[in-house]
C-alpha cells in the first residue's frame, strides 16, 4: 500500500508506511497475533497479561493507532487522497511483490477496505 501511495502520489515512503501501519496491523492481527502480543507488551500495555493473545494483539493495534494520532501522522485524506483514487491504489497495490510476504493473503477488495479505513 505504501509503495502504491508513494508511486502514484509522490509521498515519502516512510510517511505512507506510518499512515497505513495501524490499519495493516489490524488486518494482519489474526495471522500474527503472537508477534503483536509482544509488541503490546513492549509498548507498555500492561493489562495484556489478563487478555488472550489475540485480544492482546488488538491492544498493539490500538496503541500504534493512538501513537500515530499523538505524533500527528496524517490520514490519507489529509495527504490529498480521495475516495476516487482508491480503486487505482488497490490495483497498484495488487502488483506489489510485497503481497507474498504479508502474513495474510491480500486481494483487491482487502486493499480497497484498507485504503478506505486509512482515509
Amino acid at each position: 500500500m505504501a509503495r502504491a501511495l508513494g508511486g502514484i502520489f509522490n509521498i515519502a515512503h516512510g510517511l505512507t508506511n506510518a499512515t497505513v501501519l495501524s490499519h495493516i496491523m489490524e488486518f494482519n492481527a489474526v495471522a500474527c497475533h503472537e508477534k503483536y502480543w509482544k509488541i503490546a507488551q513492549v509498548m507498555g500495555e500492561n493489562e495484556v497479561k489478563d487478555l488472550t493473545i489475540l485480544e492482546s494483539a488488538y491492544k498493539a493495534v490500538e496503541v500504534v493507532h493512538r501513537l500515530t494520532k499523538d505524533i500527528g501522522i496524517p490520514t490519507l485524506s489529509q495527504l490529498g487522497i480521495k475516495e476516487e483514487d482508491i480503486d487505482l491504489l488497490a490495483d497498484e497495490a495488487m502488483k506489489s511483490g510485497d503481497r507474498n510476504f504479508n502474513p495474510r493473503i491480500t486481494e483487491k477488495e482487502d486493499f480497497i477496505k484498507l485504503f478506505y479505513k486509512a482515509l
